[in-house]
């Protein structure tokens, strides 16, 4: 696979040293920052990967203190590229990710659809194919849209190489033949790219007199511009060619060339099919010692790529699948706190309104006393007095009770609102995945309509199955997320499931501790965890993750006033999971500020906090301590000393004591 980087150009003929003679002029920040994504580039160029990484770090804190969205996009875009390199998928999958939010808060459409490649790019490397497609979709037709069709080649090759690796040999060799049409004005090194895949495609039918036209001039070229990677990967194809021409010696000199150009640059891909290629060359020559050398090399490196995409694999789809968990939890935790703020001064107002009219009563009556004793000769007079006073205070009910009526309504308007807002952001996502894979079955569609072969009629019939099995996944996690929201909107108790406790107080510490990062940056705390196997247990998991996730924010907004006051002050978490008779038991502290003993006892009443105005509406250790000692029957406790450390422990019953409440 040729890994390609689809980011923004630096400017041709750039060099490093003339970019670093520009970073010691006085420019405003945000060419400073163009400047130092350009040097990364210029260094990933010269493959110089270290110093690369330094000015994106630097850009990186730049545009951070700058608040520039377009640079602060634009350096996220650079780092998932950078991440994609060093095959550190989870990283580079969460940087594009930022960076396409990012792009489309401020309608950048030319960063977005770069970002939109690059994630395509990612699950390709991952072969997470149909993801792959779909993003290269969406890229493809936001470059048609903005009139950029070199850009929309450059998807429709990544495309191609996609139907190359399944074998679809017929349907690549005509979207490679498609991009160098005559016609088409592309640069020389996509033409040789798109020659390297005829020529792939050439080889895999065993058809060497076109293979070997096509590939030889592909690698020269490659090799003419100093381009490492394609060399490694082009030589890579020329050395097969050469032994299935039986010209073992010829790919044996080739292969050893290569081999160390890909050993240069870390291409591992490329070293695996070249010890493969040497060991039957080897074997062809008569050389057992050798062609056992490299065969095996070829099984370790293997299991070691095997296993690595797995892990990799696996990993990036659980972190995706956490992150659309872990919006849709803070989301409605927001609705909660903006409804219970609306809640809260709702109350205050009408307090304030019963208040004032108990005092102006009480004043009314002080008057009418004294004057009853003043004279008691004038009581008809007082009399009529105190009638109209009553009357005026009927009035003043009648006020309030409208008042009180009219903020419940608003209350519910607000609320009804949240609640659409949130169901309309949930369900887009697997809507937008229906309706990109739609497009792509009516492509497919139309081709079937044309006269196709035997063979790429059957490919497309495979790519439409697909694609409407996605469609039905998409279908159903939207009726899920329906479901999950109206069991959310009950007032009554959650059902109860079968829930791993280690693996809920990971998940939501890794959603608090991201989310504290993406708002802090340059936040980092040490962790430590200390976790026992636990069996699994019935409780209410979504409220009791709720739990853990308010504490862990608690946590880590503590250590964070800390660290702001103290330089040399160093973040510290300590988790602890211990298996007991009668259940579990869940320790969490942290190193930061302690809570003093006068307020520690009064932490859990509702609506007290010690947070500035505005950070903190005081309901979130209430809510915490009611599910864990109403909901599951637990305890919730705090210890602390000023400066020293905070403990919060929580005990569950174990699942046969809940059974049997």
């Amino acid at each position: 696979m040729l890994v390609m980087t689809c980011s923004f150009q630096c400017h041709g003929g750039t060099t490093i040293d003339s970019l670093h003679k520009e970073l010691l002029k006085s420019f405003p920040d945000s060419i400073r920052i163009e400047t130092l994504n350009n040097l990364y580039k210029a260094y990933m160029v010269a493959d110089m990967r270290d110093e690369a990484y330094q000015q994106l770090n630097s850009a990186f804190d730049l545009a951070t203190k700058t608040k520039d969205r377009k640079r602060l996009a634009e350096t996220y875009l650079n780092l998932g590229s950078y991440n994609n390199t060093i095959d550190n998928y989870n990283v580079a999958l969460a940087n594009l990710l930022e960076a396409l939010r990012l792009f489309r808060e401020i309608n950048y459409a030319k960063g977005e659809a770069a970002t939109l490649m690059n994630i395509g790019i990612t699950y390709y490397t991952i072969e997470e194919y149909s993801d792959a497609l779909n993003y290269y979709h969406q890229a493809e037709e936001l470059y048609l849209k903005n009139n950029e069709p070199d850009k929309a080649d450059i998807v429709k090759y990544l495309n191609a190489n996609i139907l190359l690796n399944k074998g679809w040999l017929n349907s690549a060799m005509k979207m490679f033949r498609e991009i160098i049409s005559s016609g088409k004005n592309i640069s020389d090194q996509r033409r040789n790219e798109c020659l390297l895949g005829i020529g792939t495609v050439f080889l895999r039918m065993n058809v060497n007199d076109s293979a070997e036209a096509y590939i030889y001039n592909a690698y020269h070229y490659f090799d003419s511009i100093g381009n490492k990677d394609a060399k490694s990967y082009s030589g890579a194809r020329l050395c097969e060619l050469y032994l299935m021409q039986n010209l073992p010696q010829k790919a044996i000199d080739s292969g050893l060339i290569n081999l160390e150009i890909a050993q240069h640059i870390e291409s591992r891909d490329v070293q695996l099919q070249l010890f493969n290629t040497l060991s039957e060359a080897y074997h062809r020559v008569g050389d057992d010692g050798n062609a056992y050398l490299y065969q095996k090399k070829y099984y370790e490196l293997k299991d070691v790529l095997y296993n690595e995409k797995s892990l990799k694999q696996y990993n990036v789809l659980e972190k995706k699948y956490a992150e659309d968990q872990h919006k849709h939890e803070l989301e409605i935790i927001e609705q909660q706190k903006q409804k219970q703020k609306i809640i809260t001064f709702s109350v205050i107002g009408l307090l304030v309104l019963i208040i004032a009219s108990l005092i102006y009563r009480f004043v009314l009556k002080q008057r009418v006393n004294k004057k009853l004793e003043v004279s008691n000769l004038k009581l008809e007079d007082n009399n009529v007095k105190l009638e109209s006073i009553n009357l005026e205070l009927k009035h003043t009910l009648g006020v309030l009770k409208e008042t009180q009526e009219k903020l419940i309504q608003q209350e519910k308007i607000a609320s009804l609102g949240k609640v659409t807002a949130g169901i309309a952001h949930e369900i887009q996502n697997p809507l937008n995945f229906v309706t990109n894979f739609a497009t792509i079955n009516n492509d497919l569609l139309a081709e079937l309509q044309d006269n196709l072969s035997d063979a790429d009629r059957k490919e497309a019939l495979v790519l439409l199955k697909q694609n409407n099995e996605k469609i039905r996944q998409h279908g159903l996690r939207a009726n899920v997320i329906v479901k999950d929201m109206l069991m959310e909107s009950r007032d009554d108790a959650m059902p109860r499931e079968l829930t791993d406790i280690n693996k809920l107080i990971r998940e939501n510490f890794d959603y608090a501790y991201q989310a504290f990062r993406a708002k802090h940056a340059g936040f980092i705390c040490d962790t430590k965890l200390y976790i026992q196997s636990l069996p699994p247990i019935k409780v209410e998991k979504r409220q009791l993750g709720r739990v853990f996730l308010n504490l862990f924010e608690n946590a880590l907004y503590a250590m964070k006033s800390k660290a702001d006051a103290d330089k040399e002050y160093k973040p510290r978490v300590i988790i602890k999971t211990t298996r007991q008779e009668t259940g579990i038991q869940v320790m969490i502290e942290d190193n930061g500020k302690g809570i003093p003993n006068e307020i520690i006892r009064d932490i859990f009443n509702p609506f007290y906090t010690t947070k500035p105005t505005g950070e903190g509406t005081g309901l979130g250790l209430s809510i915490c301590y009611d599910i864990v000692t109403k909901r599951h029957h637990g305890v919730l406790s705090v210890v602390s000393e000023i400066n020293q450390f905070t403990r919060f422990t929580i005990e569950i019953p174990s699942l046969v004591k809940q059974e049997a409440i």
